[in-house]
């Protein structure tokens, strides 16, 4: 990506997250408040946007037999180097590891429960 489109994506970006927010509200897809403190989710959390610029923000899954099939979109929303964390709850994995960062902004997780004791990245 060129200097100019990288410029014209972060002018743009605020105007772009609107627009995915009303979309999925069309779909009904459940997008919560921009969370800048840690979160346990629940079934009313489909979406969650985070902002971590005031320091780092844990978002834990909920036991994955809790809610079968289950998908979640993270992202970040924020420019600051501070990550995101994603763990799941107790001693259940990710794709195999106990936790995973989301570093840079926009960057989004997509998540989905195996239905017993782990969780997927789609």
């Amino acid at each position: 990506m060129d200097e100019r489109n990288f410029y014209d994506l972060e002018h743009r970006a605020p105007a772009l997250l609107h627009t995915l927010t009303a979309l999925l509200k069309v779909v009904k897809v459940k997008v919560s408040a921009i969370q800048t403190s840690d979160l346990t989710l629940t079934n009313e959390h489909d979406l969650v946007l985070v902002d971590s610029s005031g320091g780092r923000v844990t978002i834990t899954l909920p036991p994955a037999a809790t809610y079968p099939f289950k998908q979640y979109w993270i992202k970040k929303v924020d420019k600051t180097s501070i990550p995101v964390i994603v763990k799941p709850d107790g001693v259940e994995e990710i794709d195999g590891e106990s936790k995973w960062l989301i570093n840079f902004q926009y960057d989004t997780m997509s998540l989905v429960s195996d239905s017993t004791s782990e969780w997927h990245m789609v």
